[in-house]
């Protein structure tokens, strides 16, 4: 009754319980009370190792309420003071605290386990070693670490060395608890040897391996990433599970999730994201969906990198949507990061066509160059837009080339009019997801992707937004810019226009503007269209 432990005794505190239970009779109750100050001091109390010994075969000594009971009145009446203990009964009180603990609050323990740190600790760690011993899966004293920190400094590690190599299934919640409070409170070199020995028990448990093997990814990445993900990847589900057991409680110390680095994040997205579906924000959907918007809180090319990567992945499809938004957020907070003011000089070069200073300037550049080789090829002489025919013997036009042949003349031009700049002109240029752009652009760090189509392209329409927007102006270096060129052949017989949500277009200039309006104002920011007539001129 005094700890509220009887349901059908009412009232907020031990004296308002005593009330109910003796009906008021205030001289009765102050006798209880007295009664239960006095049991402190009784001979009779076992001393701490039979108070372990007892919890251990789950029994409980008839002293053990009210002794506990006697010392929250005790401390009641000295709230300021040191209580009246001496060493033997501070170490019973500890004891009956770490396996009789009736109520989390005991207003004695924070005052002694202060004071007496040394003595708390070293009663604990004996505690919850005899618990261990007799096969206990719940181990109550574990869960009093956190009530004081110099106790849980002292504790925490000594008791996980002790921990069995292979514990009941129940004892893992326990032993997750415990490494979280060392990770807190503990120096980490000293966790980290500690894990070190852990992992050299070839006796040690899939569970516990798994657990030890997380805890050294979230201290060390670069050490444990590719130990867990040898021993999680393409084996048993059972150990996806205990990895998310471990992962996914949320209680790991800030300053350390958020220490992992872009491939220990891609590597638990991957792993845990591939057996969880998106679903209600809690563990372990909610964990996947957590470590992706820390990637996408990351400025650095690696993260970049991983979500290209995790997005390619079809295992991966239903969190896809997820990973695409995250790298939309991502490259928005690399260019933020990477953002710097041009200098004067900076800025009179790229106005006098000189380098380009970022991705936009080069793309700019770009569209500037493809514009002049349009207008060469069409107001030049015949062989302008001849070469993109095959001819008959009379060298005339009968049938369009093929694409990467026109691909490949357009690269000889585009490199000659940005040669003297420095500016580097590939064909096929590899992207996230093993796939190519048809032209990269590149200098200076930074590149722009070109996809090219001819105007009977089956994909004529679609192509600027699923190979360009959403792929290749994703890659690193391109800031989102991209410019999507397509060869005119006119009405040819054998490369007639395809058809979009309207009529086809009649000209060069109609197919370019039809595409443009295919684009949101956004899209337009960063994906140019640029329309060449290589068309057979008319007679």
């Amino acid at each position: 009754a005094y700890f509220g432990l009887f349901a059908d005794i009412d009232g907020d505190t031990p004296r308002d319980r005593m009330r109910d239970l003796f009906g008021n009779d205030e001289p009765l109750i102050e006798a209880v009370l007295q009664g239960l100050r006095g049991s402190v001091r009784r001979s009779d109390v076992p001393d701490d190792v039979e108070i372990m010994r007892l919890a251990t075969e789950n029994q409980t000594h008839s002293l053990a309420l009210p002794f506990l009971a006697g010392l929250e009145e005790i401390a009641a009446d000295a709230p300021e003071g040191r209580l009246p203990l001496d060493e033997k009964q501070r170490r019973q009180a500890f004891a009956f605290a770490y396996s009789e603990l009736p109520d989390p609050a005991l207003r004695w323990y924070a005052r002694e386990s202060a004071t007496y740190p040394d003595v708390a600790a070293d009663v604990l760690v004996r505690s919850v070693r005899a618990e261990m011993r007799s096969g206990k899966s719940h181990l109550s004293g574990v869960y009093r670490l956190e009530d004081n920190v110099a106790v849980a400094r002292r504790a925490a590690l000594p008791v996980l060395e002790s921990f069995p190599a292979r514990c009941a299934t129940p004892q893992m919640r326990a032993l997750v608890y415990l490494i979280e409070t060392a990770l807190r409170h503990c120096d980490e070199a000293a966790v980290l040897e500690l894990i070190e020995r852990k992992l050299d028990r070839r006796s040690m448990n899939v569970a516990q391996r798994v657990c030890w093997l997380a805890v050294g990814l979230v201290l060390s990445p670069g050490s444990y990433q590719s130990r867990l993900e040898e021993y999680v990847v393409g084996q048993d589900e059972r150990r996806v599970r205990h990895l998310a057991h471990v992962m996914c409680r949320g209680h790991f110390p800030s300053r350390l999730s958020g220490r992992l680095e872009a491939p220990a994040l891609s590597l638990l997205i991957r792993v845990l994201g591939r057996s969880h579906e998106p679903g209600p924000l809690g563990a372990p959907a909610g964990c996947v969906k957590g470590f992706i918007d820390q990637l996408a809180s990351m400025a650095s090319t690696e993260a970049t990198e991983a979500i290209e990567s995790l997005a390619s992945d079809d295992a991966l499809e239903p969190w896809r949507a997820e990973i695409i938004d995250a790298g939309d957020r991502q490259n928005a907070i690399r260019r933020e990061a990477g953002f710097r003011h041009f200098s004067v000089e900076q800025v009179i070069k790229t106005l006098e066509k000189q380098a380009p200073a970022n991705a936009a300037d080069l793309a700019a550049l770009t569209c500037d160059c493809l514009r002049e080789i349009a207008r060469t090829v069409r107001r030049g002489n015949a062989s302008g837009w001849l070469k993109y025919w095959n001819v008959d013997s009379y060298n005339r036009p009968e049938k369009p080339k093929p694409e990467n042949a026109c691909r490949g003349y357009l690269v000889e031009d585009l490199r000659l009019r940005t040669k003297p700049l420095h500016i580097d002109v590939q064909p096929e240029a590899a992207y996230a997801g093993d796939t190519r752009s048809d032209i990269r652009v590149a200098h200076g760090g930074f590149n722009v992707p070109v996809e090219i189509k001819r105007s009977c392209h089956r994909d004529l329409w679609s192509a600027v937004r699923t190979q360009l927007i959403d792929g290749y102006a994703r890659g690193l270096g391109a800031d989102g810019h991209g410019i999507y060129l397509v060869f005119w052949f006119g009405d040819a017989a054998t490369c007639r226009p395809t058809r979009g949500s309207g009529p086809p277009p009649k000209s060069a200039a109609e197919l370019e503007e039809h595409l443009r309006g295919t684009l949101s104002d956004e899209e337009r920011l960063k994906a140019s269209i640029c329309v060449i007539d290589v068309s057979v001129p008319d007679a």
